[in-house]
């Protein structure tokens, strides 16, 4: 049987917001201010007798960890249930107890601001043979310098290259305007290049190869980059008449279900473009995209989908629907299966932490837990030399620098071979 809860001028302190909990100050761009929520995360916690440790000793960060995990998860079963986890795991951190729940609820390092960092323009993807270049943004910091699709990066600043994807990003990064020195092996030949790290912050970018309106978006965050895409990219697409479209999701690690489902109301009419359910939920919801069909501006046009194992969370959503719901061809190789959609918090002490609220399904039911979604056809990044010839455009260099690029030209020569485009 367990104890009552016995409210002693220790816990009354934590309710009054002594210690310095009451009079933390919000906290600049958190989604949650720790004032807005305090009195009821104290309430909730202590209505729980197994829980009245955390409300004698004023652990403020534990409590708002099991707060959160309640509130945000909707659990079916009360905060008693916590208890057996608690009294299992009490040498075990708060991040420890958060991963026990899915691997994605976590704490994280939070990162300096995105406007502070600099950026090199570049795509970096590393396999067992070395840290590879996959793709170079045009008009970036990266092309600017000479860097190409597919140079080996040797060494950085004079290191060589982390063993991990993370450490080879945190040698890259640095301060706006700042420089970044890599030896690059090409062809067998070692070269060396400098990168100023700029504001350079695309969104998108776009071309139009032949017949093909090709478009790399790099997240799915900004709801303003769907009126700019509108306004440049698919207003220059519907002036050239294009045949069909290669969308680009490569590296895309997602960002909101809301402007996924945006950005397919372009491609597809009204229908499941997903499901998903709260976790430990038997309840399922439907999500549709938000297409109208007097509105599609692309009904019809073949569409090809490249992905590859940076692909994530609702980048791969939005491949998904539209294999489903429009016979998109994807390419390139099998996503990172990201299938959960999570919410940031910051809490007291201004540590950033990750809570999982959904998990999310393909519109034929199956998810991304396992494998990702796998390709209908699968190409390696470092085979260039089985790449077909392509032919010569009018802006041939603008044409021939994305071309250049395996999946692209891979991508180009299947529209090419099933008679979508000449």
């Amino acid at each position: 049987m367990r104890p009552r809860v016995v409210l002693t001028i220790a816990s009354i302190f934590c309710f009054l917001g002594f210690r310095g909990v009451g009079n933390a100050e919000p906290l600049p761009g958190s989604l949650f201010e720790f004032d807005q929520y305090k009195d009821a995360m104290w309430k909730a916690v202590a209505s729980e007798p197994c829980l009245s440790d955390i409300v004698e000793t004023c652990d403020t960060a534990r409590a708002e960890m099991i707060y959160w995990l309640h509130a945000l998860h909707l659990f079916q079963y009360p905060l008693s249930e916590f208890c057996d986890v608690l009294d299992q795991k009490k040498s075990k951190t708060n991040g420890e107890i958060l991963r026990m729940f899915d691997p994605f609820s976590r704490f994280a390092q939070r990162q300096p601001a995105r406007n502070s960092q600099g950026k090199i323009g570049a795509m970096i993807h590393q396999v067992s043979g070395g840290t590879f270049v996959l793709f170079v943004s045009k008009d970036g910091p990266a092309q600017k310098a000479g860097l190409r699709s597919y140079d080996q990066i040797v060494k950085i600043n004079g290191r060589p290259t982390a063993s991990t994807i993370s450490g080879v990003l945190e040698q890259l990064r640095g301060a706006t305007g700042t420089r970044v020195a890599v030896t690059l092996l090409r062809d067998g030949v070692l070269i060396s290049k400098t990168i100023q790290r700029s504001a350079w912050d695309q969104e998108f970018e776009f071309a139009v190869i032949g017949q093909v309106g090709y478009l790399r978006l790099y997240n799915f965050e900004k709801p303003q980059a769907l009126l700019d895409l509108n306004r440049t990219a698919f207003r220059k697409f519907l002036e050239k008449d294009i045949r069909a479209i290669i969308l680009d999701f490569r590296g895309n690690p997602g960002g909101t279900i809301n402007m996924a489902m945006l950005f397919l109301g372009f491609f597809q009419t009204r229908g499941t473009a997903f499901w998903f359910r709260e976790p430990f939920s038997k309840n399922w919801f439907e999500g549709r995209s938000a297409g109208d069909t007097g509105n599609l501006l692309f009904a019809g046009v073949p569409l090809v989908v490249l992905v590859d194992q940076y692909t994530y969370s609702s980048a791969e959503m939005v491949a998904g629907s539209l294999r489903a719901n429009r016979n998109a061809k994807i390419i390139g190789r099998n996503t990172g299966g990201k299938w959960a959609a999570t919410v940031s918090i910051i809490n007291h002490e201004g540590r950033l932490f990750y809570l999982t609220t959904e998990e999310w399904y393909l519109p034929d039911g199956r998810s991304v837990r396992f494998g990702g979604i796998s390709p209908d056809i699968y190409t390696h990044p470092n085979d260039c030399k089985n790449a077909p010839q392509q032919p010569t455009f009018r802006d041939s260099s603008r044409s021939a620098y994305y071309l250049q690029d395996c999946d692209i030209s891979f991508a180009y020569s299947f529209l090419l071979s099933s008679g979508q485009i000449k």
